[in-house]
């Protein structure tokens, strides 16, 4: 029976340290990486598979955040659009007031209309300079004017004279400032109504894109899962291929250890 000196004296040393030393490094670069498929001789296979679930992960995170994007612009359009709708609301009240003619005075009517072209105007600025980053978020039409503006909130069509009539109409000067108060409180409820509509068509869009984050989130996490399980490092197996590794080492060095007094003693009997 061979004993355990011979059994080592057997293997071949420089081969054997070789290879737990390679066993070893690749154990210590999985851990350190926390990878276990980081070039394709680790898995051609896998390396591949997971380079193309990068790529869709990628993918879906980067329409993820156009569709943030989307989801700001509309949220800071409808905020907006909601001090637009204060605004009209007020210029509303004013028009209700000013179709009380017999109990207000001059100066009161001219206060009102003051503050009715003052809403006007606050209007037209919030349409001219509502930006995100630097870009508008209401379309500017040919003649330079808003979307959100007093010329193109809304119109109305007096079904008597058969003209048409904006917001605008309603400055001092305009063919609805001080007169025909019954039409200019329908342009003013139908501006409202239009500008509401508009807030309710935003905040569909904003659900819908919501409703799509949450279906990605729930895909990206599937696939990093699946992405994980694919290429990334067991540290329980790495760190028995590293102790492993060590003991064959150890065993390499013993072995080397008594193929080297073996040596020396053939050459002090040849002596």
């Amino acid at each position: 029976m061979m004993s355990f000196a011979n059994t080592l004296a057997s293997i071949n040393p420089p081969m054997m340290l070789e290879r737990a030393n390679q066993q070893m490094t690749s154990a210590i670069r999985h851990l350190s990486t926390g990878l276990a498929v980081e070039r394709a001789a680790d898995g051609p296979s896998a390396l591949i598979a997971g380079e193309k679930f990068k790529g869709d992960i990628d993918r879906l995170y980067a329409q993820g955040d156009a569709e943030q994007r989307s989801y700001y612009v509309a949220a800071y359009t409808e905020s907006v659009r909601g001090v637009a709708g204060d605004l009209l609301l007020a210029l509303k009240s004013n028009v209700h007031t000013l179709a009380n003619r017999s109990g207000l005075s001059d100066d009161e009517r001219d206060a009102l209309q003051a503050n009715n072209d003052s809403i006007l105007d606050a209007i037209d600025r919030l349409g001219r300079s509502a930006a995100l980053n630097g870009d508008l978020v209401f379309k500017t039409n040919e003649d330079g004017s808003s979307e959100l503006s007093a010329d193109h909130l809304a119109t109305i069509r007096d079904e008597q004279s058969g003209e048409t009539y904006t917001l605008a109409d309603l400055r001092s000067g305009g063919a609805l400032a001080g007169g025909n108060f019954e039409l200019a409180d329908k342009l003013i409820g139908k501006a409202g109504s239009d500008n509401n509509m508009a807030r309710v068509e935003l905040g569909a869009q904003m659900r819908e894109i919501e409703a799509m984050g949450n279906v990605r989130g729930i895909e990206i996490e599937n696939m990093q899962d699946v992405l994980s399980r694919m290429i990334d490092a067991d540290y329980a197996k790495e760190i028995t291929r590293y102790v492993r590794g060590q003991t064959l080492q150890q065993g390499a060095l013993a072995a080397q250890a008594i193929a080297t007094r073996q040596n020396r003693a053939v050459l002090e009997l040849m002596k």
